[in-house]
This record gives structure tokens, C-alpha cells and sequence, in this order.
């Protein structure tokens, strides 16, 4: 019967408990060892597999972003192409029994030239605060934060 991870540990913490013979205490618990790096193993190969597929789809949607951003430019290129042709001859409707297509004015927008000579009264200024954690770091910390260390996996 095959073990959980959770089960070996468990298993393991229990040996230590109820070993009364000190013979018996490296046989016992080599052989959980073994067991729980064998499982370990096993879920590092699972994981591993897991990661590989996860790499292969993020891959394939950066081929897929970059296929549609090429899509996405040419049409505006051709969006571009045509209300330039249109303006040019003057032909301001084209019509179809799929679609039609017009040219029409745009509201007026703001393109600043100088920022510079804009008067004061068109200006906002934004304050944005934010928190220095390198700072509280290498302080050893403040009052409001809590300087946490977790762990990790390092597998080579």
C-alpha cells in the first residue's frame, strides 16, 4: 500500500515517539526516510511535468498575442488606408449590403505642443505615496509592518 506524503511525515513523527529500543531507532526510521524521499521524488516528477506543460501553453500564448497584435495592426493599417483614400477623393460614404462605411468628424481632442507655456489653472498636480520596504528592511523593520522569512524548495 502506497502512503501519502502527509502519512509518512506522520509516521515518521510517531516513530520518534514510540521507539523504546535505541537498536531499533536508525532501522525504523531509515526505512521511513527512504519512503519519504521516495515520495518525495515522486511528487518532485509530477511537478516537474506540471511546469513543463504550464511552459508549453505560456509559450503558445505568446505566439497566439503575437499573431493577434500582427492581426490587430494590419487592420488598423488598413482602417488608416482606407479613411485616407476616402478623404483624399472626397468620397465620404461607401455603402454595401454587408456594411456601410462613412467618414465622420471626431469630437475635438487636446494634443499639448508645449507644456511648458500651458497656464497654471490647466494643471493637476498628483501626490502618490507609497512605501519604501528595501528602507524598512535594512532599518530591521518599523512600527505597522512585520518582517517575515518563509521558506522555499530549491531543486537542481
Amino acid at each position: 500500500m502506497s502512503l501519502h506524503l502527509y502519512e509518512i511525515k506522520q509516521l515518521y513523527l510517531d516513530s520518534l515517539d514510540d521507539i523504546e529500543d535505541p537498536a531499533d531507532f536508525k532501522e525504523i526510521l531509515d526505512s521511513i526516510i527512504d519512503e519519504f524521499e521516495d515520495k518525495g521524488i515522486a511528487v518532485i516528477s509530477y511537478f516537474k511535468s506540471l511546469e513543463a506543460e504550464s511552459k508549453a501553453i505560456k509559450d503558445a500564448e505568446a505566439l497566439m498575442k503575437a499573431r493577434r497584435t500582427a492581426m490587430d495592426n494590419k487592420v488598423a493599417k488598413l482602417k488608416d488606408y482606407l479613411l485616407t483614400n476616402m478623404i483624399q477623393t472626397g468620397i465620404t460614404k461607401i455603402e454595401c449590403p454587408l456594411f456601410k462605411v462613412s467618414v465622420r468628424n471626431n469630437p475635438e481632442s487636446v494634443s499639448i505642443i508645449n507644456e511648458k507655456l500651458i497656464p497654471g489653472k490647466y494643471k493637476i498636480t498628483k501626490t502618490v505615496t507609497s512605501i519604501d520596504k528595501k528602507l524598512i528592511k535594512s532599518d530591521g523593520g518599523c512600527p505597522g509592518v512585520e518582517l517575515v522569512r518563509g521558506k522555499s524548495l530549491t531543486i537542481k
